[in-house]
């Protein structure tokens, strides 16, 4: 009998791999589509205010001109849909629904996690903005190379803290 449910745990977690790389596969091509970024203008702006907020807030003075922050004859940035979190958090949120668990125990991690990865985005949008302030030179580098990287694993480290919390 424990040799059938091995069986059907590996047939199911087989499943949901496939299933969510499909899914991840879809969304990583809407990430490269320029077009989309239309549906994402309200997210878009969002995080551009949110981010000149946070800064103002730490004593920096920016002016914005639509997704373009910028010290007054300074470093500029701008924000574009792709800068906004939606990748990670739609990425999150795929592993988390496409899971075989009731939707009741999924709803924690999707608002919890999402909201931890939007605020981490803004982290990052703030520290990419300071570093481009103080150390244009290093602003690509960090962008990148520190940045991309590090936002991939804090999705991983949110999805694995979900399943483990929801015993999976």
């Amino acid at each position: 009998m424990s040799d059938q449910r091995g069986l059907g745990r590996r047939a199911t977690a087989r499943s949901y791999a496939v299933r969510l790389t499909v899914v991840l596969a879809l969304l990583v091509g809407l990430y490269a589509d320029d077009e989309f970024g239309r549906v994402l203008e309200p997210l878009t702006g969002a995080t551009v205010r949110a981010t000149q907020s946070i800064l103002g807030t730490l004593g920096v003075e920016t002016v914005r001109k639509g997704g373009e922050l910028a010290v007054p004859g300074g470093f500029s940035y701008e924000i574009y849909f792709r800068c906004t979190g939606y990748l990670p958090v739609a990425c999150l949120a795929a592993a988390i629904l496409l899971a075989p668990l009731p939707l009741r125990r999924k709803l924690p991690g999707l608002l919890v996690g999402g909201a931890l990865l939007l605020a981490f985005n803004l982290f990052r949008l703030v520290h990419l903005f300071l570093v481009g302030v103080s150390s244009p030179e290093m602003f690509r580098a960090l962008h990148r190379c520190a940045w991309e990287p590090v936002t991939g694993a804090a999705v991983l480290v949110f999805w694995l803290l979900w399943r483990r919390r929801v015993g999976l």
